[in-house]
């Protein structure tokens, strides 16, 4: 990055429905945000991001003076910082800066990812002072104590209310293949996938396991199959007869673009909560006791 580049934002990116919602709530030119994430998401190879910053997977005490420094002269201009506060390294941003929390998925919504601040100096999920206001889709879960900081956003009013040129904008910063409407219209179900085997909450035998299970309840070659930007499973390898949606967009899209899905299918992703419940076969967390441990009861 540039040091003689004006940058009046920061956003920290920790999913792609959360980078959706920032595109689409955002009043900078994208040359004037600086965009950070895990090194891993590798969001700068995907998209066209002009200005990032890439955290090192393991932050050393070395890394966290040199990240220190580096936002430092941000923190003097007063630079709002919009997106994740609950990484491991967010903290900083937390303390010096006006930070304005989006929706990250499941985290805002499951019970247990609160209990995470009672171990924590720094508050996260928007409790710390700095937090100004929270974007969300959902009230549900979400602690009084917070309440009176979310605004509540519509994903469609949202899109609805960009021009049609900031509408090309989104898709083309997302390097969404226009040309992938056709088959994806021609299915009737969608089966959003979760990294749960990547993330070692189950192993990725069980995770398939699961899957299997599950999907034995549709018709194959009429499903697709959407994983989780973060997974590294091959579907296509345990699933011959089903579409595997492999381009890295944010599924929240597919709607906006009027691809209509007689079941939307999952076992608990946020991607489902913009659908009508009627159309949700939402499978829970209860499916597994690992599963279940780890994020407690989540409902549609």
């Amino acid at each position: 990055m540039k040091y003689n580049i004006k940058i009046k934002a920061i956003v920290i990116v920790s999913s792609l429905r959360m980078l959706l919602i920032f595109m689409m709530l955002n009043k900078y030119h994208l040359d004037e945000v600086l965009f950070v994430f895990n090194e891993d998401f590798e969001l700068h190879k995907k998209y066209k991001i002009k200005h990032y910053v890439a955290i090192k997977k393991k932050i050393t005490k070395f890394w966290r003076l040199y990240y220190k420094l580096y936002f430092y002269r941000f923190k003097i201009d007063r630079i709002p910082v919009y997106g994740a506060d609950h990484l491991g390294w967010t903290d900083y941003f937390l303390k010096y800066f006006d930070f304005y929390l989006i929706e990250d998925g499941i985290a805002n919504f499951s019970p247990k990812r609160y209990e995470i601040n009672l171990t924590r100096d720094i508050p996260v999920f928007g409790f710390h002072k700095t937090v100004k206001k929270i974007y969300l889709t959902s009230l549900e879960n979400v602690p009084s104590d917070i309440r009176h900081k979310v605004e509540l956003i519509s994903l469609e009013h949202l899109w609805k209310t960009r021009t049609a040129q900031e509408q090309h904008n989104i898709l083309d910063f997302f390097a969404f293949n226009l040309d992938s409407l056709i088959s994806l219209k021609m299915k009737k179900y969608i089966l959003f996938t979760q990294c749960l085997s990547e993330d070692r909450v189950i192993s990725e035998q069980e995770k398939i396991a699961i899957y299997q299970h599950i999907i034995k309840n549709y018709d194959e070659r009429l499903l697709v199959i959407k994983p989780h930007p973060r997974e590294t499973t091959d579907y296509q390898k345990y699933f011959e007869n089903v579409f595997v949606y492999q381009d890295v967009v944010p599924s929240e899209l597919f709607e906006l673009l009027d691809v209509n899905f007689e079941r939307v299918i999952t076992l608990f992703s946020t991607a489902v909560f913009k659908y009508d419940r009627n159309i949700v076969d939402f499978y829970g967390t209860r499916i597994h006791d690992k599963i279940y441990q780890w994020f407690g009861d989540i409902k549609f």
